[in-house]
């Protein structure tokens, strides 16, 4: 076995080469960091082509492998990467926590020793950063798992974390700013028995819908603060969307998980790692993206002129358009966007 995430024998297929650094199948080769995603459907599987453009250049930069499980619908994800977990999937409401279970707990168990999972729509943004120095490695070797927490500072949401991780990097803070801030956009994962019951957990929580998690004492609604600028602020708000509010429900009912965390915080600028730093890139660099994939609503390449001896670039899937046009105006309005704010 690889890890506790170990596969049954129809995992078992032919190993991956020395020089396959973009692998999802095998494993007699393991890899100390992997960077990884999943998509299922027309539309997310291209807009997983287009972003995984970065991702794949930032593995190849730091000698880490890039996984990408895709598939026509979540029945074919799950029985191509990950059987092991299609009891739970299968009664799962949540449309995300299925999708992200499935890539963290094939790539542990056939590929990885760290995974960073990152959700399908991000993009690469600044390659120099390490997952070793994220993670505070080597000194935090005995964490398991990695979390990415937003502060506000403007807004009042989050706004002690930022100050209280410059005292002592690493902190989660409180089980109840944890439970409000925690963004799981991305993570990294430890192999072990930590991360096959943490993904069994959040399944296990994954059945219920938007509608009980607000009424229940999973709600974040009323963690202190969760009400800014006349917003209220509710992990669990999220249609379909119930991962970040049921991993929070899970922290705070069982606190000892802390022991086996580490966390990141942002200060809304420098170190804003999902919405600019690490992940998910600002207006110059999404639409540089968009022009690559011949959707630019700035310029025309080359020359200017309309004619080329080389074949059209193909236009950008639908799903990538809107969601880049809607990030654009959106910095336009209101300057950075914040995870509520469109």
């Amino acid at each position: 076995k690889t890890g506790s995430t170990s596969s049954s024998s129809s995992s078992e297929t032919t190993p991956p080469s020395d020089t396959d650094d973009d692998d999802t199948s095998g494993n007699t080769r393991r890899s100390p960091f992997c960077v990884a995603h999943a998509a299922y459907g027309s539309d997310y599987v291209s807009l997983a082509a287009v972003t995984s453009v970065t991702k794949r250049k930032y593995a190849a930069l730091h000698g880490y492998r890039f996984l990408e499980f895709v598939a026509d619908d979540l029945d074919g994800l799950v029985e191509a990467y990950c059987p092991e977990l299609a009891g739970q999937i299968a009664l799962a409401y949540s449309r995300t926590t299925p999708v992200k279970a499935c890539g963290i707990w094939a790539a542990l168990r056939d590929s990885c020793d760290r995974v960073l999972w990152t959700d399908a729509d991000a993009v690469i943004v600044d390659s120099s950063l390490r997952l070793e120095e994220l993670a505070y490695l080597p000194a935090r070797d005995d964490a398991d798992v990695l979390f990415f927490l937003e502060s506000y500072k403007q807004l009042g949401l989050c706004s002690a974390l930022a100050g209280k991780a410059e005292q002592d990097p690493g902190t989660c803070g409180e089980p109840w700013e944890f439970g409000n801030c925690v963004n799981t956009g991305a993570m990294l994962v430890k192999s072990g028995a930590f991360a096959e019951t943490f993904l069994r957990d959040q399944l296990a929580l994954a059945v219920f819908d938007n509608a009980f998690l607000r009424a229940s004492p999973c709600s974040t609604n009323d963690l202190g603060s969760g009400v800014a600028l006349n917003i209220t602020w509710d992990q669990c708000m999220f249609d379909g969307e119930t991962e970040q509010c049921t991993l929070s429900c899970l922290y705070r009912q069982k606190p000892a998980l802390f022991e086996h965390t580490v966390c990141r915080v942002s200060d809304d600028n420098a170190t804003h790692y999902l919405f600019g730093t690490l992940l998910d890139p600002p207006a110059e660099a999404l639409d540089s993206l968009k022009s690559l994939h011949g959707g630019s609503t700035t310029s025309s390449p080359g020359d200017g002129s309309s004619s080329s001896s080389e074949p059209p670039t193909p236009p950008p899937p639908a799903a990538f358009v809107n969601s880049t046009d809607a990030w654009l105006a959106a910095i336009k309005a209101r300057g950075p966007p914040h995870p509520y704010a469109g």
